[in-house]
């Protein structure tokens, strides 16, 4: 659940950056709201107390203040201050990882990670492919085939041009891009418009995908996040991504996946290239992803069997073995 976090600071600038620093490292733990005038900040807090505020040093009337929040937190231009002692402080001139840390020990112990806690007895799939899409996506329709066989499976591409016809949302049909704009908006009955969205063909259920190809390229970190916990409330065993794009929303998607399959050919001019995308993905600190990753390398063989799977399509494939 998120925590409403106020932010004054005189200095607008900071509180831009800081504030994009906290949303794109801990989507979905803060409720972000900012100030640089202390009467409308008194405004809101009257009107609606917050869970921190954090603020900087030298604003009137504190105690009044502290009535409207459950923890008080200040920005110091220093970094060690003898005027406060009794309550919390934090070096305003510190790396916004600092900051955020520091942030992060007010909260309760079960709160502070956005967890999608309740996916815990779900399994969550993705599929990546780094040289192609035709490869990618007909390994994944294979993997599909074979999990919706015994257990109940929810297939998303995030490919913004699938190559099967029946992914493809057509005029006036729900699809991906519907969903994506009632997610952003946070609108109510999120829960029965996702259901809305779900389309099944015999034991194959998914979601078409986005109607505008660039539509997939606004999903967020934090939509990514509402996403997953969204989907904790439907009843599958399984959810499988076909992964079509790589920036932060993904990454977190991959963070949260049970089993990542990285498909690739099987000829040495692709061996570079996955091992530069490890490699990355380990500088940036990201070994989860790299320990949950399983290689699939395609030979002539596999290759056309996942092509018979896009020729043939849903109706097609059922029953085949990978």
């Amino acid at each position: 659940m998120h925590k409403t976090l106020a932010i004054y600071d005189s200095d607008a600038e900071y509180l831009k950056h800081l504030a994009e620093y906290i949303k794109a490292k801990a989507p979905g733990i803060f409720y972000i709201k900012l100030f640089t005038k202390e009467e409308t900040l008194r405004e809101y807090l009257e009107a609606e107390p917050t869970d921190i505020l954090l603020i900087e040093e030298g604003i009137s009337g504190i105690d009044e203040i502290k009535a409207y929040c459950r923890q008080l937190v200040f920005l110091t231009p220093a970094s060690e201050s003898e005027e406060i002692t009794s309550l919390h402080k934090i070096y305003k001139y510190q790396p916004g990882e600092s900051i955020l840390k520091e942030l992060k020990k007010l909260l309760p112990e079960d709160e502070k990670n956005i967890a999608v806690s309740h996916l815990s007895e779900k399994k969550i799939i993705s599929v990546v492919s780094l040289c192609s899409a035709r490869l990618c996506q007909g390994f994944s329709l294979s993997l599909w085939d074979q999990q919706s066989t015994n257990q109940k499976t929810l297939f998303t591409t995030l490919q913004a041009y699938p190559l099967l016809k029946e992914l493809t949302a057509q005029k006036g049909e729900s699809g991906l891009s519907e969903f994506l704009y009632y997610l952003k908006q946070k609108s109510p009955g999120l829960s029965k418009k996702i259901k809305e969205c779900i389309q099944q063909q015999g034991k194959y259920e998914y979601i078409k995908v986005v109607s505008f190809g660039t539509d997939i390229f606004e999903i967020t970190e934090e939509d990514i996040i509402n996403w997953l916990n969204l989907l904790s409330q439907l009843e599958y065993d399984i959810f499988l991504f076909e992964v079509g794009f790589l920036n932060q929303a993904s990454i977190r998607l991959l963070q949260e996946s049970n089993v990542i399959y990285l498909v690739s050919e099987e000829e040495d001019i692709t061996k570079n290239q996955t091992e530069s995308f490890l490699q990355q993905l380990s500088f940036a600190g990201y070994e989860d992803i790299v320990e949950r990753i399983v290689k699939i390398k395609a030979d002539k063989q596999s290759s056309c069997i996942y092509d018979e799977y896009l020729i043939k399509g849903l109706i097609g494939t059922a029953g085949r073995e990978i």
